[in-house]
């Protein structure tokens, strides 16, 4: 579906398939959904918690994992387009700058870990859950981790394994699974 909006989208991500709206502008948020949707086809549907599949829509996931599923899945997704000229350096700072911001002006952060803001989330809006996490959301705080999981494997190695070498080792251990 497309709205009237100069920029922006949402997603969300089925099994097989995803469901994405767009404004009718396709700007850097627009193109961020679609690379998030898009990454997804891995992370999340073929690399998942054995919690989402086959799944049980009587009740929330019970994972402590949504901050990878999720988060992690938002920084590939921008570094993707960061890599590929999609973007700019100054995208990619400033996109680091916001998931930093949205983190460090929560004081939640210094009392929630990211594995709690996701396994803790059906605790929300009266037990209906929500896409942000139990009291801090997971989506910058799983971009954040990432971030800083993969530089630190950057820094260990000598840059010889970063956090892509993880996702490559999951795909193959995922990949024919269904």
């Amino acid at each position: 579906s497309v709205n009237d909006a100069a920029d922006g989208a949402g997603g969300l991500e089925h099994l097989s398939s995803t469901q994405i709206s767009l404004a009718a502008g396709v700007g850097p948020r627009a193109v961020s959904v679609i690379s998030h949707e898009f990454f997804h086809l891995w992370n999340v549907k073929r690399i998942r918690s054995r919690v989402l599949g086959p799944f049980d829509y009587t009740k929330l996931p019970d994972t402590g994992a949504l901050w990878w599923l999720e988060g992690v899945t938002d920084y590939f997704a921008h570094q993707l387009l960061y890599r590929y000229g999609w973007w700019g350096q100054d995208m990619l700072q400033k996109d680091i700058l916001d998931n930093l911001n949205s983190i460090i002006n929560n004081p939640a952060y210094r009392e929630v870990s990211p594995n709690e803001a996701s396994l803790r989330v059906a605790e929300m809006s009266n037990g209906r859950g929500n896409s942000g996490g139990w009291r801090i959301s997971y989506y910058p705080y799983g971009w954040l981790t990432g971030m800083v999981l993969d530089i630190e494997m950057h820094a260990r190695t000598g840059g010889k394994h970063t956090l892509d070498d993880v996702l490559l080792g999951l795909w193959e251990q995922n990949k024919d699974d269904q």
